[in-house]
């Protein structure tokens, strides 16, 4: 992989805009839209992988290699890519996305992830889903543009545009979305993934917390026991999980108290990657919240 990564850094030709590859589907989404009509960023974790525990392929190691700019958002989510990071910043302009926008931060992130070295600078583990709020979402697309401006000046009116019509865009989501849960926002619920605060916050929603739970094992009887206490105790309408998550374990935990379920998914795994993936990811969770939670009205 060094080797691969490791040749001088390529410049921008004139006419075709610069190689550009994304981590994540929603921040793809973002960049894509701010690149569209120069060129489509390529984006490297897609489907139902995890950017927690991805194992970059030799191909994409290659498309690397190529590139002339990298988004990523950092090690508290794309714990993979750190190595990977480094060593691209000494041929490619790589923009790690949580040290460099001007981001709105939820709480505390709890992801357990292998030890790493800590490098230069090191920032607090955070929630790393920052796209979740809208308004991170235009500061990931301004600092997107800025740099693009910044390695391919000659197309930098278009990225301007682009990146103005995007703002209008996720301020009317924005406000569509603040709209449609207002009749749900007193109703409390918890998550299985600690992935939601910065949405929760943003749009006034009663959040009552995360389980703890590892869909890679199913939790003994006393643990069943416990999680179930802590739903009554918090006086939770709706348990969400993600679609990593076995249903018939979800059923287990929930039988016996009145606790609706549903599923959460702040990568969009299913949806087509492209501009519109932003906005489709955001609806969907939006709707998801109501299915659940309106029951409780």
């Amino acid at each position: 992989m060094a080797a691969l990564l490791a040749s001088a850094a390529p410049a921008v030709a004139a006419g075709p805009g610069p190689q550009v590859v994304v981590t994540v589907k929603p921040v793809h989404a973002l960049v894509a839209a701010v690149m569209e009509g120069v060129a489509e960023p390529y984006l490297l974790i897609d489907g139902v992988a995890s950017p927690h525990t991805y194992a970059l392929r030799p191909s994409q190691a290659r498309r690397l290699e190529r590139a002339h700019v990298v988004f990523w958002v950092g090690e508290s989510l794309e714990t993979f890519f750190v190595r990977t990071a480094d060593l691209l910043a000494e041929r490619a302009r790589v923009v790690e996305i949580m040290r460099h926008a001007n981001l709105r931060h939820g709480e505390p992130h709890h992801h357990t992830h292998a030890p790493s070295t800590p490098r230069a600078g090191d920032i607090p583990t955070l929630d790393p889903h920052v796209w979740l709020d809208p308004r991170n979402a235009l500061a990931i697309a301004g600092l997107a543009a800025n740099v693009l401006v910044e390695v391919d000046p000659a197309n930098a009116p278009t990225y301007v545009a682009n990146t103005a019509r995007l703002r209008s865009a996720v301020n009317a989501l924005e406000a569509e979305i603040d709209a449609q849960l207002d009749p749900v926002r007193a109703v409390p619920f918890v998550v299985f993934h600690d992935a939601y605060s910065l949405f929760a916050r943003r749009f006034g929603l009663k959040a009552a917390g995360a389980l703890t739970l590892n869909p890679a094992h199913a939790p003994g009887a006393r643990r069943v026991a416990a999680l179930r206490e802590t739903l009554v105790q918090l006086g939770v309408a709706c348990v969400f999980t993600e679609p990593q998550f076995e249903p018939r374990l979800v059923r287990v935990l929930i039988e016996g108290t009145g606790v609706r379920t549903g599923v959460l998914d702040p990568l969009g795994v299913d949806i087509p990657a492209g501009p519109q993936a932003y906005p489709a990811l955001m609806r969907r969770l939006t709707a998801s919240l109501i299915a659940c939670l309106g029951a409780a009205v």
